[in-house]
């Protein structure tokens, strides 16, 4: 791949390469929140804690919503999405799935 000077951007010193690789996922992370335009006291349900899904959920954790849920069916990302803190975890296997959704917003 071969890339002309003016389509290229300077990274600061500080930012590590494994860091600076992941910065295309964020712009689609940031992308998703922007389109979905959460407002204040908002519930948002991110599907799929992925790559793109984690850093979105990164985000969104720092918003002030009234409900943040992630939806996954693997334990390992569910559990390291419980470690943002204010996120309700839901397991994409689990058949109570829309009544829990249902009651968490009642």
């Amino acid at each position: 791949f071969i890339a002309s000077l003016d389509a290229l951007i300077l990274l600061p010193d500080d930012l590590t390469d494994e860091d600076a690789s992941f910065l295309a996922n964020m712009e689609t992370a940031i992308n998703f929140i922007h389109d979905g335009a959460p407002l204040i006291g908002e519930s948002v349900l991110v599907l799929g804690l992925g790559v793109v899904g984690m850093l979105t959920l990164a985000q969104l954790a720092r918003f002030p919503l009234t409900h943040l849920f992630a939806l996954d069916r693997y334990p390992l990302r569910r559990k390291i999405a419980s470690e943002l803190g204010n996120v309700q975890i839901l397991n994409a296997e689990d058949p109570a799935i829309v009544s829990d959704l249902h009651d968490a917003l009642a």
